[in-house]
């Protein structure tokens, strides 16, 4: 066993546990944030997956802290690195089995606009069409047809790609940028 986990879980040294929390956080921390970044998740999101980490570490008389066989600091971080790693798709896992089933565009919207699960996005994008009046934007027919479409105020027609989808979003994103 590598000498700094060992004097953690044998010795209980506090300047070792602060060492290897420290060595946890340097490594930890980033993978999850990557991993959960590119989900387009928030910094409590990560914050929690970071301490489940931390938690699962610890938990059974740090029956996996024991369970590591290296015997380097490098080894260590390699592990803890893949530690979190695993706990950050077992968190997106849980996490996607958890939500609904949403329509293609609808789960992109959400994960566009960093929304709770629970928000309503049609009475949410009703709202934004209100706003946009209310500044004085006029779209034009198409540009409204589009608003109507993506706030699922009308079904979306067959055969329209997802790709088709963020195009017409981001339009309407450049068109509004101005007034904003």
């Amino acid at each position: 066993m590598f000498e700094l986990l060992r004097e953690c879980i044998e010795e209980d040294c506090p300047d070792a546990w602060q060492d290897f929390w420290s060595l946890f956080l340097q490594v930890s921390a980033p993978v999850v944030r990557r991993k959960l970044k590119a989900c387009r998740l928030c910094e409590a999101d990560i914050d929690d997956v970071v301490m489940e980490t931390m938690l699962g570490l610890c938990e059974n008389s740090h029956r996996r802290l024991r369970s590591f066989g290296g015997a380097s600091q490098f080894e260590l971080a390699a592990w803890l690195s893949r530690v979190a790693n695993n706990q950050a798709c077992d968190w997106l896992r849980r996490r996607e089995a958890n939500q609904p089933k949403m329509a293609p565009f609808t789960q992109e919207l959400h994960s566009e606009l960093q929304c709770p699960a629970d928000i309503n996005v049609p009475l949410f994008l009703r709202e934004i069409a209100e706003c946009i009046d209310d500044i004085g934007v006029r779209l034009n027919e198409r540009e409204v047809q589009r608003l109507r479409l993506l706030a699922g105020l009308e079904p979306m027609p067959d055969g329209i790609s997802e790709r088709t989808i963020r195009h017409w979003r981001r339009s309407l994103e450049r068109r509004l940028e101005h007034f904003v």
